[in-house]
């Protein structure tokens, strides 16, 4: 009875454990899977790279922003919609959007995330989904990234 009992215990265990990585499952982050696959992105040496990125908060939405990153540094922000130059503040890099993922595991806030399969970088974010009732969540999307020449 007990081994029967532990057996079904384990495979409960094994059951709900997730990867960390994968590309398709939005799932609430933890610490250690922040870690884990903030370092298969930078495993990728990708220091200069172009993708389309969208955001929506209380305080901005964006559907569809261009994002030209150079030596990791914000060096164009186009609006997909206008084509027109916005400012580079609008813009975020992909250690940005980790950076968001981690801001809300040091604040105990919720977040869901989902990364891309072969570079590893979060395609999509979804910050404190409860607040997003009263504006206090939000999401982030990445796509579309591909190396950049300088």
């Amino acid at each position: 009875m007990k081994r029967h009992l532990l057996i079904a215990l384990l495979g409960a265990m094994v059951a709900s454990c997730s990867d960390a990585t994968s590309p398709t499952t939005e799932r609430e982050m933890d610490s250690l899977g922040l870690i884990m696959t903030r370092q298969r992105w930078r495993a990728h040496n990708m220091h200069d790279y172009e993708f389309t990125l969208g955001y929506d908060c209380f305080c901005v939405a964006s559907r569809g922003l261009s994002v030209r990153v150079l030596r990791d540094t914000i060096y164009s922000v186009t609006d997909l919609t206008t084509g027109q130059a916005v400012p580079r503040t609008r813009g975020m890099t992909i250690e940005d959007l980790f950076d968001v993922i981690a801001t809300g595991l040091k604040s105990d806030v919720p977040v869901e995330a989902s990364f891309d399969a072969d570079l590893g970088y979060p395609r999509s974010i979804v910050y404190n989904r409860p607040g997003m009732a009263y504006d206090a969540g939000g999401s982030y999307g990445a796509r579309d990234l591909h190396p950049s020449s300088s």
